[in-house]
């Protein structure tokens, strides 16, 4: 939830914010949260290696934009795809079914911006659901509802 608060100035080196190494070869870091921007957005950057994507999901309290800063990605929302490259631009509706998925042969760099913030806790819960000895999907979907999020296929939808 968004606060009035009035906000204190943030400055962050990219190569200083802890990096989240998923299975796969994926890899999120989170520059700005809820606690920087007062709830009004998060400022995710992702690496994607060839392969990597997000499966087909909908959100159902934040929407997002998707910056490509490096290299080539499919973004699907709802039944349009697109190849987007270096300097494009998306708005991801909530409500609306998307993904994105590297397709290609190269690493692709991203900059994502979830509004309202909220969205990095799932990230963060995730990673840990995510990383453990044996993944503990039945909880994974159970997080999933919690941050409003439904998962309706996987990253070939892309």
């Amino acid at each position: 939830m968004m606060t009035s608060q009035t906000l204190n100035p943030k400055v962050v080196a990219l190569d200083e914010v802890s990096v989240l190494n998923f299975p796969g070869g994926e890899q999120i870091s989170i520059p700005l949260s809820r606690e920087d921007t007062g709830g009004a957005f998060t400022l995710f950057r992702g690496t994607m290696p060839p392969n990597a994507g997000s499966s087909l999901h909908v959100h159902r309290f934040e929407d997002e934009v998707i910056y490509i800063l490096q290299g080539e990605i499919t973004i699907k929302v709802g039944d349009d795809s697109y190849t987007a490259k270096a300097g494009t631009v998306a708005l991801l509706p909530k409500g609306i079914p998307h993904a994105h998925h590297n397709h290609s042969d190269q690493e692709a760099h991203i900059f994502v911006i979830a509004t309202p913030s909220g969205f990095e806790g799932f990230i963060t819960e995730s990673f840990a659901l995510m990383t453990a000895a044996e993944p503990d999907m039945e909880a994974l979907g159970a997080l999933s509802a919690k941050y409003g999020i439904e998962m309706t296929g996987n990253p070939a939808h892309a």
